[in-house]
């Protein structure tokens, strides 16, 4: 079989395997595939009504790997909705009841990505700041916020018309300031 068969009969086999369950159940099953498939059945609203129906509970009975999974999947979602201020409020729930620094560190880069796609620069500067001050080791809040610095210099060399190599100068001492750059 080729590789575009397989994962068609990988497919068929698990749609096959989801007949007649609810989406609650769907999500209890394989949180990954819950909103692929959500978006791909066009029930993404549905999907979303759902994890919050199984966040709610997950709150209600202290179930705190339940709510950081599905508080994940769920503002994933409404990215994909392109509900950017509701996923970055998601995302900060998380960053806030969360006990894993990892998490936490990583919820607020997702924050950040959310503010960003909203237009909300400044914000997104400060989740990556706090996503950085939590784990420094976290390699995609690094890399996120020394792109929002570039396209920042590329807009100030824009403006006030700087050389170049001036502005590559300026980047490098802002990255060894971060300790991006050896």
């Amino acid at each position: 079989l080729s590789l575009t068969e397989m994962q068609m009969k990988r497919a068929l086999d698990f749609q096959e395997q989801i007949k007649g369950i609810s989406q609650e159940e769907l999500f209890k099953v394989d949180p990954d595939k819950f909103i692929r498939l959500a978006v791909l059945r066009k029930e993404l609203d549905e999907s979303i009504q759902t994890l919050q129906t199984i966040q709610t509970k997950a709150i209600q009975n202290d179930n705190r790997e339940l709510f950081e999974s599905t508080t994940q999947i769920l503002a994933q979602g409404l990215l994909r909705k392109g509900e950017f201020e509701k996923a970055a409020g998601e995302f900060r729930q998380l960053a806030l009841k969360t006990s894993s620094t990892l998490m936490k560190s990583e919820a607020l880069r997702l924050a950040a990505q959310a503010e960003l796609q909203n237009d909300n620069v400044v914000t997104a500067l400060q989740h990556y700041v706090q996503a950085l001050e939590i784990n420094p080791a976290n390699t995609n809040a690094k890399e996120a916020l020394r792109q929002l610095e570039l396209n920042a210099l590329i807009n100030i060399n824009r403006g006030l018309g700087i050389e170049r190599t001036s502005l590559y100068k300026e980047f490098e001492k802002s990255n060894q300031n971060l300790g991006c750059m050896g």
